[in-house]
């Protein structure tokens, strides 16, 4: 494989990487409002500022409580927090440095939190988990399939390779809770 075939490739992930980022990020930084009057579970249905899988959960029935992030334009308020746990809620984490809140709450209280203009944004907490052997989400797999009777089978020998790495750092201080909380 060539540097030219290298640059290609890298070019590729990273375009991919790029756009999926740029989806997320769309996604996460949608802002709307509620309209006065819409309350309980019926407001959830409608309002843009939950996310729509907390919505099929709320609307499901199912739930007596549930685990979600709030996110919020600016480090969260004691208002925000007094509102949390006065709808019969409980703040799991605070995060001051990516504005925003881990909490538990009643499915009938989401409408009423999200239609705060302290909040930007309401989703499950979800666990995370692996997507898939590096490999494969990364396309390496792929590349065997280019060599040519000419080049041979393509196996990396010879070629520099430049690991990225998208772990996350639990420690970093971007991660860490509200020492008041």
């Amino acid at each position: 494989m060539n540097s030219r075939m290298v640059k290609q490739m890298s070019s590729r992930v990273m375009t991919k990487l790029l756009m999926m980022g740029l989806v997320f990020a769309l996604s996460v930084a949608s802002v709307s409002f509620t309209p006065r009057g819409t309350t309980g579970v019926r407001a959830a249905s409608s309002n843009p500022k939950i996310s729509v899988d907390l919505r099929n959960l709320i609307n499901s029935g199912s739930a007596s409580q549930v685990s979600v992030i709030i996110r919020t334009p600016t480090a969260p308020t004691s208002t925000l927090s007094s509102a949390v746990t006065g709808s019969g809620g409980t703040i799991k984490k605070k995060y001051t440095k990516i504005y925003g809140m881990a909490v538990q709450l009643p499915p009938a209280a989401v409408a009423n939190i999200a239609a705060r203009t302290d909040v930007t944004y309401i989703a499950l907490d979800r666990k995370m988990q692996v997507t898939g052997h590096p490999e494969t989400t990364t396309g390496a797999s792929l590349v065997r399939n280019y060599g040519t009777p000419s080049t041979g089978t393509i196996d990396g020998h010879g070629i520099g390779i430049a690991i990225l790495d998208s772990g996350i750092d639990a420690t970093h201080h971007s991660f860490l809770t509200d020492p008041a909380n």
